[in-house]
């Protein structure tokens, strides 16, 4: 398989993991609060740590940077992406209240994950690079 296509896998499976943790979270918050911007907030700050280790572990190689500073830079481009994932998510909620969050979940994140690894591959686990 080659290395681009590994990673995309992977990446993509570790995003399985990461929706998982984010749907059961989301579902248990909105169940205590029925704030749905709040606990998609909330789902969404708790599943992207372990991403963060998971996609450092078995995704990516090593950049060469320390791992706070590669948490931050993953934080940037998570934050971005996440913030996408969010705002797109209630805006399908508002367009379509028919239709199970649980639903539009999946489709918000299926739809920031190629924002995310692009930003990933580009950016926080893009390898340091040696200026002369």
């Amino acid at each position: 398989m080659p290395h681009i296509l590994r990673r995309i896998v992977a990446f993509l499976s570790i995003g399985l993991v990461g929706l998982a943790i984010d749907s059961l979270c989301y579902a248990l918050i909105f169940g205590m609060c029925k704030h749905a911007a709040l606990s998609r907030f909330a789902s969404l700050c708790l599943a992207t740590p372990v991403t963060w280790a998971l996609n450092r572990r078995l995704t990516f190689s090593a950049t060469g940077r320390s791992k706070r500073l590669e948490a931050l830079r993953y934080g940037v481009v998570t934050g971005v992406a996440q913030s996408f994932n969010l705002f797109f998510f209630m805006f399908l909620r508002w367009m379509r209240p028919d239709i199970a969050d649980q639903w539009l979940i999946i489709t918000s994140a299926v739809t920031a994950a190629a924002l995310s690894f692009s930003g990933h591959f580009l950016f926080s686990f893009a390898p340091l690079s040696r200026e002369a």
